[in-house]
């Protein structure tokens, strides 16, 4: 369980740094995806694909495995929430160019993964 947390942590640190321009870059407008996907739900979405990337990580098998399974695993979590991967990525990259949005996402990222660790330690 500690090897998951420390996964996950990783993976929401490294989508915090990455979604940060760098200093000096010239600003760029973002334009709104036809198909807006609210941050509530961009942020359940992005919880569920964390945490199975964090599962499909502590998996000792090939890089190839888990690329593999991390990517059907995608795929399952975005049609449970009725959104095509093409709409997804127009949504995470509209998203990464607001810092302000991206940060309130991630924020509830971290609210619901702490909620699952909770909920998982009063249930052992």
């Amino acid at each position: 369980m500690k090897h998951q947390q420390t996964y996950i942590y990783f993976f929401i640190l490294a989508c915090l740094v990455f979604a940060c321009a760098p200093q000096g870059e010239k600003i760029v407008t973002p334009t709104m995806p036809d198909s807006l996907i609210t941050p509530d739900d961009m942020a359940k979405i992005l919880t569920e694909i964390h945490l199975a990337d964090a599962i499909t990580l502590t998996e000792m098998t090939t890089l190839d495995t888990v690329l593999a399974l991390m990517k059907s695993y995608n795929k399952s979590i975005l049609l449970n929430h009725g959104v095509r991967d093409s709409v997804f990525i127009q949504n995470l990259d509209y998203y990464k160019l607001l810092p302000v949005e991206i940060d309130s996402i991630y924020a509830k990222i971290i609210t619901n993964l702490n909620m699952l660790e909770t909920s998982n330690r009063r249930q052992f």
